[in-house]
Parts: C-alpha cells; sequence; structure tokens
C-alpha cells in the first residue's frame, strides 16, 4: 500500500483560467443504483471531501473504456472513478491499466467483486476510500487481450453469463443469475475442458481462474488468492454432471467450497484453454473470449484509492 494521497492537496486555478476538475466520474446509467441515493450520497461525499468531480455517462459497450483512456493520457484529471457495476470498472480497468491515472470506485452493480474484496462495497464508504486519497498497487489478469480484475471462468459459469438476459439482470439483480443457472443445468451437458496450467496438461468440467478470493460478490472459491501478487490461482472442477453442479452450488453457499471434493486449487501464472473451441469464456462477470485463448497472470497493475 503506498502512502501516496491524490486529493491531499486540491488543485488551485491560474488567476486568468478555472480549475481543472479533480476528477472524472464514468457513470452507467442503467447499473442497479446509479439513479438512486445510494448514488446521490456518494457524490455527496466527494464533495464535502473537496473532491470536485466531472461526470460522464456511458451511452453504449465500450464508452467506459474510451473515457479512461482519453482522460488517462489528457493530464486534466487526477483520478478516474468508476460508478457502475463489476462491468464498467472492468472496461475503466482496461483503459487505465498500464498508467499511473489512481482509480476510484463507486460500487453500483448487482455483485461488486471487486469493491467487496477492497472493502468498499458500500457506495459512500467508497467515496470516503477516494477522499482520504491512499493507493494501492493491485495487479491483473489478462484473458484474450482483456485485463480482469477479480476472476475468468470457463465452463458452467461461462455459459451462465453467456446466457444471462440483460433486462432480466436489470429486473431481478442477483437472482437473474440463479435462474439461469437453473436453465444452464438442465440445458446440456457440461464440457469436457482440455487446458494447460503452466505447460501441465489437465482435464476439467469448468474452471475458475481467481486474481482476488471474492467470487460472485462475497463467495470465497480460493482463499489464498491475493491482487497483491502477480499470480492466479486455478480452480480446477472434474465433476460436472447435475449432482456434482448442484453440490459444487450448496458449499459456495455455505461458504465451505474449498472443501468440495472434486475441486483442486494451483497457483499459476499461465493457462491454456485448447479445447472445445467456441466455448464461452467470462472475466469479471462478461464474456471476453471463446476457446482457445490464453489466460495469464500479472501482465500489468492499476493503482487504486481505497
Amino acid at each position: 500500500m503506498s502512502d501516496a494521497h491524490a486529493f491531499s492537496s486540491p488543485m488551485k486555478a491560474d488567476s486568468d483560467r478555472p480549475a481543472p476538475k479533480t476528477a472524472l466520474v464514468i457513470l452507467n446509467p442503467t447499473a442497479g443504483s446509479a439513479k438512486g441515493e445510494r448514488l446521490a450520497k456518494a457524490l455527496a461525499v466527494l464533495a464535502e471531501g473537496d473532491c470536485r468531480v466531472e461526470i460522464r455517462p456511458t451511452g453504449a459497450r465500450g464508452d467506459a473504456e474510451t473515457f479512461a483512456r482519453q482522460a488517462a493520457g489528457l493530464g486534466e484529471f487526477r483520478a478516474v472513478i468508476a460508478a457502475g457495476g463489476d462491468g464498467t470498472i472492468n472496461e475503466v480497468v482496461n483503459g487505465l491499466a498500464g498508467s499511473s491515472m489512481p482509480l476510484g470506485l463507486l460500487p453500483m452493480g448487482t455483485a461488486n467483486v471487486l469493491a467487496s474484496e477492497l472493502g468498499i462495497a458500500d457506495p459512500q464508504a467508497a467515496a470516503k476510500a477516494i477522499v482520504n486519497g491512499k493507493t494501492r498497487t493491485i495487479h491483473l489478469g489478462r484473458c484474450g487481450g482483456r485485463y480482469f480484475t477479480m476472476m475468468a471462468g470457463v465452463g458452467f459459469d461461462a455459459r451462465v453469463v453467456a446466457g444471462i438476459r440483460t433486462a432480466e439482470k436489470r429486473r431481478l439483480g442477483k437472482l437473474a443469475y440463479v435462474l439461469q443457472s437453473g436453465r444452464e443445468l438442465f440445458a446440456r451437458p457440461s464440457p469436457r475442458l482440455e487446458v494447460m496450467l503452466d505447460g501441465t496438461a489437465e482435464i476439467a468440467s469448468s474452471v475458475i481462474i481467481a486474481n482476488g478470493h471474492y467470487y460472485a460478490g462475497r463467495y470465497v472459491v480460493a482463499p489464498e488468492a491475493s491482487l497483491n501478487r502477480p499470480e492466479l490461482i486455478a480452480c480446477r472442477f472434474t465433476r460436472g454432471d447435475k449432482f456434482g453442479i448442484l453440490r459444487a452450488a450448496a458449499f459456495l453457499g455455505m461458504g465451505i467450497m474449498p472443501h468440495l471434493p472434486d475441486l483442486s486449487r494451483k497457483p499459476v501464472s499461465r493457462i491454456e484453454l485448447n479445447e472445445p473451441a467456441g466455448e464461452p469464456v467470462q472475466a469479471d462477470g462478461d464474456i471476453v473470449a471463446h476457446i482457445p485463448c490464453v489466460i495469464e497472470a500479472g501482465v500489468a497493475t492499476v493503482t487504486v484509492l481505497a
């Protein structure tokens, strides 16, 4: 963790021109809490802390990444704040990765996994962290050319993500994933995945690649995973029949997933997904690639206000 304080001394204007904005807030207006009181209270905390902001709403997929990349290159802002769910945060991370621009979070989505990992899942707590200005550097993974903060997956969970209905997700939140999981459970058999974990061939029904220990909210799959280290934890599931999937879901819900009999965990730096071709791969809750693809650890970092 760094002792840097991004907002310890507010910018001052030259006598003949207005002060530049302190932070750019990239807002997903369709996120679950983005229109409500929680956002207003978080913005009030920023204002009280002399953190002036410019709010830029997104209108389409990819906007958040574009806005973040532009902000990192302009030098006009002292931080970029992602106000939305995990998808919005992932886009902003992809725009800032490798730059020195600090990232702030205002979690407004369904799961808010990264914010939970950092201990700032409440938007007001996240706003206070931004005002405090303390930063930490986190290591990112990369999947199919896209960076991710928390996890990637292939198999059952990626199929659920691929099948999720956007309108249903906006209306039902986390329940939409439960419903889609039920549909997927009876739709088709699990794939037989052929993967290479740091050069070692393995067979699995599903693989979750953890960069942090939280998954799908505050469920724990890989307790040893850490954003502080440039490594990933490959969580390999070997039983993909209906009973195996239901048992895994039960273990996850009870908080004992690491003790699942057909789960093995291994620290890795490179995962090659080879077969079956065309199988979807998700990262931070969005489909980012299809097999064949490569997942790598520690390829970039981002500085987070937390």
